[in-house]
Order: C-alpha cells, then structure tokens, then sequence
C-alpha cells in the first residue's frame, strides 16, 4: 500500500510537472506571437521613416530594460523585458528647444521627422497601422491555406425564453443571411447580432430541409444584462454525440435512458425507425411529442471514451446499439416581458430550477447543481422568484439553509439508484397509502423484489418504511427521500470601490421543475384578466395528482390534458399536506386549439396583418409575427369577427383557415410553451480550407476588412449605446490567457489569434486618442488645415491626458482581467 501511494505521487507531481512545462510553453508561443504582431506594426513605422529620410533613433520590442540589442546604421535595435508592445524612436520626436518668449519649439535638423512635410508624416504614422491590417489579411490567408474547424451557422438549440424562439427559428436552421450580408460561421452571426445597431430588427434568411424560409424571419436582439451582449438567443450548432442530458446530469442514470457519449442513430423503433442525418430532427421530433416519450436508438460505447476526440467529428466508437426513450419537458414562458417570475400554466406557477450556477459562486462551493430544484429557502417551503431573492438579499455575509430535490443521486444512505426507484414512483404509493396503507407497502415490497437493488438499500428501505406507523409518516419519508440539504452563504458582488449591488449566491432560477407538479405560486392575473388558476381556487403548496381521474406524474402530462380540453372544464384533484381535494379548472380556448396547426407550423398572417406595435421597457416596437404578443394584439382588435389566419408547415406548405375570436381565445397561452432538449450534444465542427493562394489571399482580406469592422462596432456599443458591457473586454493578461489556450489547439488556431490581434491593434492605435497613432494623425491634420503645427505645449498636455487615460483603462482591464482569471 505504501509502494502505491508512493508510486502515485511520483506520478502525479510528474503530471503536474508535465502540465506546468506545457503550459509554459503555450504562453511562451503566445509572448512570441505577440512580439510578432507587435514588431510588424512598429517595422511600418520604421520602413515609412526610412523612406521619408527620418533617421531613426531606436526600433524596440517591449518595454522596460533592454534584454538584448545591437546598434547598425545609427540605430539602436533591442528587445526588452516586457513584451505588451513597442516603439520606434525618431530624431525630431523629443528634440526641443525654449525660444525667447519661453515656447518649447522644435530644433531644426534635417533628418528629423519634424522636418518632414505633412504628408510625409501622415504615412510614416498611419504605416504602422497599414502593416498590421496586412499581417492580418496574411495570418488569416494562411490559416484558409491549413485549413480550421469551423463552427457552421446552424442553429443548436433555441432559448425557449428568447426572440428566437418567438420567430419560430428551429434547432438545425441553416442562417445563412443576416440583413442581405451574407453569414458563413456561427462567429458572423454572434457578430452580426451582438454589433446591431439598438432597436434594430433583423431579417434572417434561414435554409430550412433544404429551402429558403419564407417568408424570411424578422427578429429584434434582446439586451441581456447576465451576459451585456444584444442576442437571439441561439445556441451553437452539435454533432449526433451526446455530451450531457439535462434529465439526469449527475448520478444513477437507467440503461433505458439517453446516456452521456451515446450516439443518436434512429427515430423510432422497428421497420418505421428513420435514420437521424443532424441533430435538430431529434429536437423535431421531441417538440411534436408535446413531452410524451420519444423512441430512439443509440450507439452507446463500449469503452473509455477520450472526450477530445469527439469534439470535433462524430468519431466511430466500438458501441452497442440500444434502444432508449427520452423526453422533452415544458418551459412556460414569461406572460410578461422577459421576467421569470411571470412564467406559468395558466397561472399554475411550477417550483423553482437551477439553470445556471456561476463558477466560484457561494451556490457552487455549497454543492448546489444545475438542475436543482428549489425546495426551501430558510423556512419557506416551495419558494417563488420573490420569496427566493428577498430571503438571499436579508443572509448577506449570514449562513442560510437550502434545500433541493435530485432525483438521482445518492441520498445519506440511500444509493442514487434507491433515490430514483422510490422518486419515479412516490405518487403511486402515495395515492395508495390514501385508499389502502397496506396495499402500498406491498407494492413497495414488489417494487424492491424486482428492482436489481444492492441488498442493503433493499434492506434499508424495508427497515424505513416498517417504522412508519401511519400514512402521513409513511409520505412524509417518501416526500424527503430526494432532498438534500446546503448552507449557503450569499455575498455581494466585488468591485474597484468595493461591495455593489445586493447579495446573492450566483443562480439563475426558473419554474421550470416537470418531474414532480408541485404549485409554488398561483398567479392572480394573467395579461390583464384573472387567471384560470386564481379562479378554480387552488391553493399555493398544492400537488396536482389527478385531472379528470387520471393519473398526472409530470407538468407536462399536465398540459398535454389542458391542450386536448381547451374551452372546456376538467376536475383536478390534488394534496396539501396530508389532505386531499377537488377543484373545477376551466381550461381557455387558444388558437392554436381553435385551429390545430401543428407545434411546427407558423403563423405568418391574421386578418390582413403581418405585426403589431408591442411595448416593451417602456418603448413600442413594431414586431412581426409569429411572436405570440402579436397574435394577441391582432386577435385583441377583431373581438368578436371571424379573421383569416395564414400559416406555413415546416416542409414550406402554405395554408390558410379561419377563426373566431371572442374575449376568451385571444391569448395564444400554448404559445408560451416550449419543449426543451433533455441533452445536449458534443459542438458540431466543418473542416474549411482553401489552398488556392490568391483565393486563400482573397479570403484572409475579407476576413481582417470583418475582424476591422467588428472592433470598431465593439467600441461603439461599449462607449456610446452602451448595449455590450466592458466585463467583456480584456486587458494583456486576458489576452495572454486566452491566447495560451487557443495556442493549445494547434498552430492554426494561434495564427488565427494573432490575426485577429493584429486587426484589433490597427483600430485600437488609429483611435482619435492622444499618445497613439489616430491621436497623432489628428495633429497633423490640423496642422494641414491650420498651415502651422500645433503648439508643443498643447501636444505634451493631450499627451499626458493620454497617459493617464490609457494607465487608467490598464488597470481597469488587469483588475477584471484578475477577476475573471477562473471563469
């Protein structure tokens, strides 16, 4: 034993030696390229000054001591210690002299850049600019000429809570147009959307199965404050291979369900199973499933999987071919704007889940997970938004209990495969143990007879359920079984003034649970009228167990009951406590109902009209349809008529029927719904190369002109509209950073980086700002318009602004870029 752990540790500090050593050398080639970058720029200052006659002083890479340099031709080269940049030093640059009424003036010399006519001094500091955008056009030519992975513009997974969504893209939508300018890389589309102008509504054009969608989606970027990005809110596009499933992340996971590194291969089952050529006719076929359970057949390996090598391409793996079944669960969307809180069915707001958990947040360090569900904050029991966030701002800096529900995962002593055969079927033993108390626990003990337990959570789970002397005991342990329990504490944000803003733990929640139908909230109205679950007088706390004597496990059995019962009324039956009761649920009629179209189709125009106005913020907006807001809107004019609504199926099928609208079908309540993918697959990747060299030439120009373009909208939205955040900008260590780990994806991709560096340095140094090349070329053309330069004085003053501006945004930047070291 003592040889082993001796032997491991050898081991271990010989990979973490191997590691460091690599990752050395990643920053090394990153330090390396960059000095490149750099030393092109100031060879454009320097080739220029040659030409115009301006003797040169000092060509330096870095800043600070000078490491290593040699003088030739009366100019002094070196390489010195810091390498975050460079210089040429020119005769005439720091050359003054005082004059008799006590102005500095330039001495005079020949050689000297002062010397020199504007002209010639436009070119010399506008040259470095111009060889960086050429270093640009050559890095990415040559990158064409290798060849890269390429993350195409089709579209992965759609938020159901975004613009997107409302405009009826689908995952596997090929954009291949924003606005008329054409989009080749999922990267020109992020660009295109984060660098729109505010309010501006873009026109996709979408291949869809082959054709061209029309008519062509219109859709406005929604400002997101987690990210301060404008987005659509589409996710990258994935291969056939399963990464993660969102149903079951961590834990026991039955061999009957999607698993991770399963390889999706058939829709269905038997003779009609059809093969899957790309991911998004899986999330088709999930979405028309309405969350009933889809059959599939994987390819689930048989071995160790290295999961680099599926990053890339769907690699061929020795597998075993299975049949599984999954599952999309319902997202009710917001009824308000793009609020949370206002998500529900019908009013019926479900408990609370984990979406998202900040790295390093005080949530991630207690243990909460994605996927958590929120069953108590404190002492509140099935918290809403409004609970959760008031009882988190009052524990600033204080311990505060939570507890969530997973449903697979160990539980004390409880294996993570007892915890999911006493969750998947809780309901029925506790709907038994109402009738028949006996009865449950023999079905109990049939449960664990055929279940391929370990003996002792068989025997453990016997010994439980024997101590329960009654029924409200008995579903009190079967409520618990999946709960777990942290102490958080909440902090408040960090910044350069010290704390800001209120506590939190780093979360983003929805009501979003679908496994268990617990009613956290029931919201009073639901667009301006008393909601369907406010008026059947269900109570907060209340789990749903029965509509109309059948049996409802998840929401979405739920809403698939209230779709086939629109317009009608139906009994619910539910439990508080240890109580149980009936209510009457009147169910709205809705459009969709009213004229059944498929959950793919969409609804192009309602009588006559394509948009509406829509408020939103506080401003009107013009939106066009589907957005289920305009279909309200619409439907809200013609109370009372029978209109005429268009729609076309996904294979481009045009259609058109009618409709009555009266004051209870005008809100389009299926609308809101979504059905999320329960997994998510590895990134899909398209090899691109081109080895014709003027064609690769051709290409890497358009791409630096691209890069160009971006930098500057980038500065715009960050100074002027605001609409991207400076959390999204990165300072010298940022960049070295994330230089090191593209550098890790080989030569190809550092070449690519530094291309884009170069791009960025050639607007960054041709910004209108005093101490860099745009400030400089300002000077000189006033001098052009003025017919004398501007005064020495004058210059040393915008310098020293200059100086202190760009000393200012360096420590802001190295501070953030500290900050974020770990995300």
């Amino acid at each position: 034993m003592l040889e082993f752990i001796h032997t491991s540790g050898q081991a271990l500090a010989q990979s973490s030696i191997t590691e460091t050593l690599t990752s050395a050398w990643y920053l090394l080639l990153v330090l390396i390229g960059f000095s490149i970058v750099v030393f092109f720029h100031e060879l454009g200052h320097f080739l220029a000054a040659k030409w115009a006659g301006v003797r040169v002083e000092r060509f330096a890479i870095g800043f600070g001591r000078e490491l290593v340099g040699f003088t030739k031709g009366g100019t002094r080269y070196s390489i010195n210690l810091l390498p975050l940049g460079g210089y040429v030093k020119m005769l005439g640059q720091e050359d003054f002299a005082v004059d008799k009424e006590g102005e500095l003036k330039v001495r005079d010399n020949p050689d000297s850049f002062t010397s020199k006519s504007v002209g010639k001094r436009m070119v010399i500091v506008s040259a470095g600019v111009v060889m960086n955008l050429l270093f640009a056009c050559v890095a990415f030519a040559g990158v064409m000429m290798l060849g890269q992975y390429s993350v195409p513009a089709i579209v992965g997974y759609v938020d159901p809570t975004s613009a997107a969504m409302r405009a009826s893209i689908q995952p596997g939508d090929r954009i291949v147009g924003v606005n008329g300018d054409p989009i080749r890389s999922f990267e020109d589309l992020f660009h295109a959307v984060t660098l729109s102008d505010q309010n501006q509504e873009l026109e996709l054009t979408i291949e869809r199965d082959g054709k061209i969608v029309e008519p062509k989606p219109r859709v406005l970027p929604e400002y997101k404050p987690e990210t301060a990005l404008r987005q659509l809110g589409l996710a990258p596009p994935m291969n056939r291979r399963v990464l993660v499933t969102s149903m079951r992340p961590f834990g026991y996971s039955p061999t009957d369900e999607l698993q991770a590194n399963d390889l999706l291969v058939r829709i269905g089952a038997g003779p009609d199973a059809r093969p899957i050529k790309h991911i998004g006719e899986v999330f088709q076929a999930l979405q028309d499933s309405r969350g009933l359970p889809v059959e599939l057949v994987v390819a689930r390996p048989t071995g160790p999987v290295d999961w680099k090598s599926l990053t890339a391409v769907e690699s061929d793996l020795p597998a075993q071919t299975l049949n599984v079944k999954s599952v999309a669960p319902a997202r009710f969307l917001p009824s308000d704007g793009s609020d949370p809180a206002s998500s529900s069915l019908l009013g019926l707001v479900p408990r609370l889940l984990v979406t998202w958990v900040d790295m390093g947040s005080a949530a991630e360090l207690a243990g909460l997970r994605l996927y958590d569900v929120i069953v108590r904050v404190g002492n509140i029991s099935n918290p809403t938004h409004a609970d959760f966030k008031r009882a988190v701002e009052s524990h600033g800096d204080e311990d505060i209990p939570i507890a969530v529900r997973r449903s697979n995962d160990a539980n004390e002593t409880l294996s993570a495969a007892a915890v999911a055969l006493l969750a998947n079927n809780r309901d029925a033993l506790i709907e038994d143990s109402y009738r028949d108390p006996a009865a449950a626990r023999r079905k109990l003990d049939g449960l664990l007879s055929s279940a391929k337990l370990d003996k002792a959570d068989a025997a453990h789970i016997q010994a439980v359920a024997a101590s329960k002397r009654d029924g409200a005991a008995w579903r009190t342990w079967l409520d618990s079984v999946d709960v777990h329990h942290f102490v958080v504490r909440p902090k408040a944000p960090r910044s350069l003034t010290g704390d800001s803003g209120k506590p939190s733990i780093g979360v983003q929640l929805w009501p979003w649970e679908d496994d268990c139908v617990v009613v956290s909230d029931v919201q009073d109205t639901l667009r301006g009228r008393t909601s369907a679950a406010r008026r059947s007088g269900i109570p907060q706390g209340a789990v749903i167990i029965a509509v109309d004597d059948q049996p409802v496990r998840r929401w979405t059995e739920l809403l698939e009951i209230f779709r086939k019962h629109a317009g009608k009324s139906v009994r619910i039956r539910y439990r508080l406590g240890d109580a149980q009761a009936d209510v009457a649920f009147n169910v709205p009629a809705s459009i969709n109902t009213g004229i059944d179209i498929s959950p793919d189709a969409t609804i192009t125009e309602i009588a006559g009209a394509t948009s509406a106005d829509i408020q939103s913020g506080g401003k009107s907006n013009t939106v066009a349809l589907p957005d289920w807001q305009v279909i309200e809107a619409i439907l809200r004019k013609h109370v009372g008529e029978t209109v005429t609504v268009k729609y076309v199926t996904r294979d481009g099928q045009r259609k058109e029927t009618s409709f009555a609208v009266t004051e209870d079908n005008i809100d389009p309540w299926l609308q809101r719904v979504a059905f999320a993918p329960p997994f998510q697959c590895y990134p899909l990747r398209e090899f691109v190369r081109e080895t014709n060299p003027l064609k690769a030439l051709v290409l890497g120009c358009k791409r630096a002109y691209a890069a160009t373009i971006q930098t500057y909208l980038t500065i715009k939205h960050i100074v002027f509209t605001r609409e991207v955040g400076v959390q999204n900008i990165s300072g010298p260590l940022g960049i070295i950073r994330r230089g090191s780990q593209i550098a890790e994806g080989g030569i190809t991709q550092l070449l690519w980086f530094l291309g884009l560096i170069s791009a960025n340095l050639a607007v960054i140094n041709f910004l209108p700002m005093p101490i860099v090349d745009g400030g400089l070329f300002i000077f000189l053309l006033l001098e052009k318009i003025r017919g004398e330069p501007v005064s020495i004085k004058t210059q040393v003053v915008t310098q020293l602004i200059g100086i202190a501006l760009i000393i200012s945004i360096f420590l802001f930047v190295t501070f953030q870029d500290i900050a974020n070291w770990n995300r």
